[in-house]
């Protein structure tokens, strides 16, 4: 009898730990929620497939309590409350918060999710939101992570509504919800300018920054995804957006393949001082949040190259652990304008070169520069080619 009870007690341990979905050897600090998005996939917290999601994302409405925890259980409360939470800074000031240093500085971020069939099928968005949670970015004194969502027929949570536009602000252990709106599409870059203006209107910082998520085109496409609306925001319809909307921002970044381009660079010269994006395909994980906003918390002033290497360093190395490939780049934007004039004067000579005798030459080069693209187009590596030729 004893034996069996201990056989039974082993059992139920194991099923525990695979049902926690702790990866063995995986650093705690890259335990990322979303493995293949963009091919199938799962999290360890269950999303994709055919399972159900009785727990999702909490969402905190006025009146609910304050001190809200997000477990694999839904959600546990105990005291406090979310009446007088509005727009402005600091509204959780005076309960336990990630240690922050005193600054004047505040930071905003701008999230702008179209959820696509990354979110409808696999759940990746979803994933992606349960980092920004963990991250404690909604303990965090001066530090705003503005989210609005749209463009899925299925979110894969609790918290956010398919059909619906709405706007969140990751605040304590959960998401709170700020505007609730009838469908638009996220693909129209007047959708766009009025989050990003009404961002700014109601969470002012000393540094704004901006993340688009979504499925990525590069150059070429831009960003779409939008499983309501056809089209995609391309280069031009982001310069539009942001043109209109009138914000610097201190970076903007695109969770988004193929986006990491010398013309998606060129196009932000004048928007933002940083462009943090992927060169080539991005893993269905895509970005992993919990670590770079986690120092985001602890220091608001936080240089934004210490922000984008911690970014980038916790990429790849969570793709690794999945068995899939990962680039990530953080370009400063001051210097394009002369790379860009540069590339230009260079592919002037190309085209020269390849109308003369040389052609065959020039398509080897071409051939062999990392090409990418997703198998639709080529986006080529400028520095290989120019090597090649």
């Amino acid at each position: 009898m004893i034996l069996i009870i201990a056989a039974v007690i082993m059992v139920m341990a194991i099923i525990f730990f695979v049902w926690k979905g702790k990866k063995a050897g995986e650093p705690a600090e890259i335990q990322n929620n979303a493995q293949n998005g963009a091919g199938g996939g799962f999290s360890e917290y269950g999303i994709g497939g055919d399972r159900e999601y009785p727990e999702g994302i909490i969402v905190l409405e006025p009146g609910d309590d304050y001190n809200v925890m997000l477990s694999d259980r839904g959600l546990l409360s105990s005291e406090g409350s979310l009446s007088a939470v509005g727009g402005a800074l600091n509204p959780t000031e005076g309960a336990a918060a990630v240690s922050a240093k005193e600054s004047a500085s505040t930071t905003t971020v701008l999230v702008y999710c179209i959820g696509s069939d990354l979110e409808s099928e696999n759940g990746c968005a979803t994933a992606d939101l349960r980092e920004m949670i963990e991250s404690g970015i909604g303990k965090a004194k001066n530090v705003n992570l503005i989210i609005q969502t749209g463009g899925t027929k299925t979110w894969k949570n609790n918290a956010v509504s398919a059909g619906r536009l709405e706007r969140f602000r990751i605040l304590r252990d959960g998401m709170y919800l700020l505007e609730d709106a009838e469908q638009k599409s996220m693909v129209d870059p007047d959708t766009l300018s009025e989050f990003i203006s009404w961002g700014a209107d109601k969470f002012p910082a000393d540094r704004m920054c901006m993340i688009i998520w979504g499925r990525g085109g590069g150059a070429v496409s831009g960003i779409g995804g939008d499983e309501f609306h056809e089209g995609s925001l391309k280069l031009t319809d982001i310069d539009a957006a942001f043109t209109k909307a009138g914000v610097h921002f201190d970076f903007v970044g695109f969770d988004a393949s193929l986006m990491g381009t010398v013309e998606t660079a060129y196009m932000l010269r004048s928007h933002a001082d940083n462009m943090i994006a992927s060169q080539e395909a991005e893993p269905g994980g895509g970005w992993y949040y919990t670590g770079w906003l986690r120092l985001l918390a602890a220091d608001p002033a936080i240089g934004t190259d210490i922000l984008a290497k911690q970014l980038a360093d916790d990429m790849v190395r969570y793709s690794a652990t999945c068995g899939q490939a990962a680039s990530l780049s953080a370009v400063r934007l001051d210097r394009i304008q002369g790379v860009y004039s540069q590339i230009c004067s260079f592919l002037a000579n190309v085209k020269t070169a390849a109308a003369g005798s040389d052609f065959a030459r020039i398509a080897n080069a071409l051939s062999g520069s990392g090409i990418s693209g997703d198998g639709l187009y080529d986006q080529t590596d400028i520095v290989e080619f120019a090597l090649n030729t």
